[in-house]
């Protein structure tokens, strides 16, 4: 059954709220320099999850709107998002990279167009890892008019099948990771479509709870699998299987928390105002929370004179990154010549 997804969708503000605070928590948990193996294992397993709820949200949505559209209308419509995103890509990292080296280390720019070069976002991106997303989200728009129709007549069968084309490549060779112009593209579409079949094409006929316990089990063994996995490597390879192209676990538990999440929060007509507004400004605090992060770790690195706990350090960060990021957002959105750089 295709449902119409053309108006406000409750169930994905609540999914965008949870996505952006697990991102900024994975940024945190990074920062913070957690050392332990299950620590580092159990907060990037669940903290990896947030990218892949925003691609599936992004299928969700976007594709069936596509639909609609013949490929020179898409481009009418969104050329100039796609512009967009490149300019925020652009300017996102030259100005996190700017305030890296001219607040936190305190060295001087002597050749502004050497430190372009090296911290554009679009061909280095310096300090400003966070962004690499806005890569693969401008590639998936400017691809979005022909992938929707491929997608639109494939069986949902045939779709799963191409899916695993796509993905299970790169979980299963190394080699096939380190061609960037592959693995930085087709892991993503797969869940970008995954995301459209799962809202779209997939009627629950079970009962909810079921369906909740199935989902929260898989997501749980996904994560203890993934810990199993790094205690018989000895956290040898610890970034390929925990990244998101290459992780069968992330994989497995995206699917399954994307599918606990819908049929958690589908009931509900209407979401609360912070709910509502965290929603909306998911995007803005994805952009502008990292340099946040960069300023508070080298704030407390620079005025505490003990070591804090790993634990502590990824609750201050969390919480103060999310807050000035959230209320940067809020404001900035407000104001109608500033809010196409947070949204």
């Amino acid at each position: 059954m295709v449902k119409n997804k053309f108006v406000r969708i409750t169930w994905i503000d609540y999914v965008r709220c949870i996505a952006i605070l697990l991102v900024i928590l994975m940024h945190s948990s990074e920062q913070a320099g957690v050392s332990d193996l299950f620590s580092r294992s159990l907060l990037s397993s669940i903290g990896r999850l947030g990218v892949p709820l925003f691609l599936m949200i992004s299928g969700a949505l976007m594709l069936p709107k596509v639909f609609q559209y013949s490929i020179s209308e898409y481009f009418l419509r969104y050329t100039k998002r796609i512009i967009q995103f490149v300019l925020l890509l652009f300017g996102y990292a030259v100005i996190t990279n700017l305030i890296h080296i001219s607040f936190i280390k305190g060295e001087v720019i002597e050749c502004p167009l050497h430190f372009l070069i090296n911290n554009n976002g679009i061909t280095a991106k310096g300090v400003a890892v966070h962004l690499w997303y806005m890569r693969v989200i401008t590639v998936l728009y400017i691809l979005l008019p022909f992938l929707s129709r491929f997608v639109k007549p494939l069986k949902s069968f045939t779709l799963c099948a191409w899916i695993g084309i796509c993905m299970l490549p790169f979980i299963l060779s190394k080699e096939l990771c380190s061609i960037k112009l592959l693995s930085t593209v087709f892991p993503y579409i797969g869940y970008f479509v995954l995301g459209y079949i799962i809202s779209n094409r997939v009627e629950i006929k079970t009962r909810s709870k079921n369906i909740m316990l199935i989902s929260s089990l898989v997501l749980i063994i996904s994560i203890l699998v993934a810990y199993i996995i790094d205690l018989r490597f000895n956290g040898v390879d610890f970034f390929h299987f925990h990244w998101y192209s290459s992780s069968f676990t992330i994989l497995i538990s995206s699917i399954a928390l994307f599918i606990l999440l819908r049929e958690l929060f589908e009931k509900y007509s209407t979401c609360p105002p912070i709910i509502a507004n965290l929603s909306k400004c998911s995007f803005g605090i994805y952009l502008s929370h990292y340099i946040i992060l960069l300023v508070i770790k080298d704030l407390v690195s620079s005025s505490c004179h003990f070591s804090l706990n790993g634990a502590i350090l990824i609750v201050f960060y969390f919480f103060l990154s999310c807050f000035f990021a959230w209320g940067i957002t809020s404001v900035l959105i407000r104001v109608p010549y500033l809010r196409k750089i947070v949204c």
